[in-house]
């Protein structure tokens, strides 16, 4: 099917990609969009999605099942500042967070489904940051003490996406973690 000129400009685009391709030509156009509103978090589905580094299985499976989406997700950031004030406090902190991963790390995906995404929500901005051209190494507390804590991140070649790198995942990372995720579900996280 050959499109004219005013067809072309209703072409919609699904969220995601979308490939043209013209076989005789072997020619094709990549189109990559986002949902609307991006980077911001605007409807309950955006904001229960990126809760999914610091919930449990169960509790993510329920927010993203309830009834009532809002009231659900109000529940969850209540359980962990404890107080109104407090989860306001660690509500703002985290989606900030996940729309400054959105913006500084978004390639094909969304900046805050990325491991650098991840690792900024639950960790924040790093005190040092070290790059090459195949590598990033995001360094948290006094790097060369007994107490940094380094995450190294590889960039990963891809036809389409120049903004791809993948965490070097270690076990010694699991406790780090642990008690990253802790202080979010116990009100103890501070803004950078």
């Amino acid at each position: 099917t050959t499109l004219g000129r005013d067809e072309l400009s209703h072409l919609i685009v699904p969220e995601g990609i979308t490939t043209l391709y013209h076989p005789r030509t072997d020619l094709g156009l990549v189109i990559h969009s986002r949902r609307p509103n991006f980077p911001a978090l605007v409807n309950p589905d955006d904001l229960i999605r990126p809760v999914r580094y610091i919930a449990s299985r169960a509790e993510f499976n329920a927010l993203s099942e309830a009834q009532h989406p809002k009231m659900a997700l109000d529940d969850f950031w209540l359980a962990c500042g404890k107080s109104p004030d407090a989860a306001r406090a660690l509500l703002s902190i985290y989606y900030e967070r996940v729309e400054e991963a959105n913006v500084a790390f978004s390639g094909l995906t969304e900046g805050w489904m990325t491991d650098r995404g991840m690792v900024h929500i639950v960790f924040g901005v790093p005190q040092r940051v070290r790059k090459d051209a195949w590598n990033e190494y995001w360094v948290y507390g006094e790097e060369g003490t007994a107490n940094a804590l380094t995450f190294h991140f590889r960039k990963r070649q891809h036809a389409l996406d120049d903004n791809h790198f993948e965490l070097q995942r270690s076990i010694q990372f699991r406790s780090v973690w642990d008690r990253a995720v802790s202080n979010w579900r116990n009100g103890r996280v501070r803004g950078d």
